[in-house]
């Protein structure tokens, strides 16, 4: 935890000791993009002379930012900010996405740090809660992380769209089915996702009859619950 500590006598006045966030969005992402933000936090803490405190480092690994919910470790910094006194002067994201992609939930998160006393600076954007600034250039990169997902959202619901409309499923596959990769005609030549066209459903005829029994006990009078009792007994694989 004291690794970045000045080696003799007491911090200078600028000395911070800081807390890091970070976070990935989906299971498509590589994990090292957590280490790549820490380093760009801790780039900048060594030039300011700062220290990353070791037991104050919190990560959230394939979670979106849209909300706050399911971020444990997003939770636990904001718990620790509320000790008193704080463990920590200043909290470090890598960008104002790693935080949050709604404006809100930044400013929210801002705001209960002000209140505690607790500077908050977005290393790349280089925004700092000391600038007077500050509040106006974050609402203009927080509103540009959340059209951001907009923008994504709506394209992949338009991608989606286009592959239901020419005959391939998306989506999860659902009991009964599995799904078959159906290759382009010239996929020997290309790489990549250029050799798929996409995917469709095919029947599993084990799993097939085992849905079919579970509406015949249902229109036997069969409750659901009564029925994966029968399911469980008779160790059906779910």
């Amino acid at each position: 935890m004291t690794d970045h500590l000045p080696a003799i006598g007491t911090p200078p006045a600028s000395f911070k000791r800081a807390a890091f966030y970070g976070r990935f969005s989906t299971h498509m992402q590589r994990p090292c993009s957590l280490d790549d933000q820490l380093r760009s936090c801790k780039e900048f803490a060594d030039q300011a002379g700062w220290a990353i405190l070791e037991d104050h480092i919190y990560t959230d690994s394939a979670i979106s930012g849209t909300s706050s919910v399911g971020r444990n470790d997003y939770a636990a910094l904001k718990r620790a900010a509320d000790q008193y006194p704080a463990p920590f002067d200043y909290v470090l994201f890598d960008d104002t996405s790693r935080c949050a992609r709604n404006v809100e939930e930044i400013l929210g998160f801002v705001k209960l740090m002000k209140f505690r006393k607790i500077g908050v600076r977005f290393v790349s954007q280089k925004l700092d809660s000391i600038d007077p600034m500050f509040e106006m250039a974050l609402q203009i990169y927080a509103m540009f992380d959340s059209q951001l997902v907009e923008r994504i959202r709506a394209k992949v619901l338009s991608g989606q769209k286009g592959r239901v409309l020419a005959g391939f499923h998306v989506g999860s596959v659902p009991y009964g089915y599995k799904s078959v990769t159906i290759f382009a005609d010239n996929s020997e030549i290309l790489t990549g996702r250029a050799r798929t066209l996409g995917s469709k459903l095919a029947r599993v005829e084990e799993q097939a009859e085992v849905v079919q029994r579970i509406f015949m006990l249902f229109v036997d009078g069969y409750s659901m619950m009564g029925i994966a009792k029968i399911l469980n007994q008779e160790n059906t694989p779910s």
